[in-house]
């Protein structure tokens, strides 16, 4: 039997939080999106910048949400759904999850950005026939994601976040875990391998976000045995 996913079943809501603006993209549920738009600070708290941007999506659809995706920088706890740090907005310890959660009544997963953008290459871009691999994207200049048996390595309890790679730093951890792909877009990082340049939407990380969203949604009913301990 061929199943195929509904893509009107519902809606699926990615935010980028950074700081000149917050990119909200709304898609369905084969990854396509159907209304995208940035929202600028207008001297609000950067969570209601946030909470704002969310709604902006919610009203472009008159469909129900799925499950909502926001993509931050810093240092991240997926497992929990918060923010430990992102100095981007001076956030400690703010449990995104909870909030949003409990605003919306929304099934909710936070994760860094890049981390996002990198699951977005492994599903529907130029990653998707890689086991193993380092993605190092110039949207990203400090972090760099590395996927070993294809799962993406996310460091003691699962936190994942800003990372300083020098290209030194980045070759040697290549080697040592026998990883000869680098996905990347950066003419600065010499590093004897094979190198694939990327496409797709490293321009709307939302919509990148929107597809985290929906990975881990599956995740949590079909995949009882990983859930969000593998996000």
């Amino acid at each position: 039997m061929n199943y195929a996913i509904r893509a009107d079943y519902a809606s699926l809501i990615g935010v980028y939080a950074n700081a000149a603006s917050m990119q909200v993209s709304l898609a369905d549920m084969t990854g396509r999106e159907i209304h995208y738009r940035e929202v600028s600070p207008s001297g609000e708290k950067p969570l209601h910048t946030l909470y704002h941007a969310i709604e902006t999506g919610m009203e472009a659809t008159g469909n129900r949400i799925a499950a909502i995706g926001i993509g931050c920088e810093g240092v991240i706890d997926p497992m929990q759904g918060i923010v430990i740090s992102d100095p981007t907005f001076a956030w400690s310890s703010v449990h995104l999850k909870e909030l949003v959660e409990r605003r919306y009544g929304v099934q909710t997963f936070i994760d860094h950005a890049a981390n996002a953008v990198c699951l977005h290459q492994q599903l529907v871009g130029p990653a998707r026939s890689l086991e193993n691999f380092v993605c190092a994207l110039s949207h990203f200049p400090e972090c760099a994601v590395a996927v070993v048996e294809g799962r993406q390595l996310r460091g003691s309890g699962f936190r994942a976040g800003r990372g300083a790679w020098d290209t030194g730093t980045l070759a040697s951890f290549m080697r040592f875990a026998d990883i000869h792909v680098l996905l990347t877009d950066r003419e600065d990082l010499e590093i004897d391998c094979a190198h694939i340049a990327p496409t797709g939407a490293y321009d709307n990380v939302a919509l990148a976000c929107c597809l985290m969203a929906e990975a881990r949604w599956f995740s949590s009913i079909y995949d009882l045995s990983k859930g969000d301990n593998n996000p």
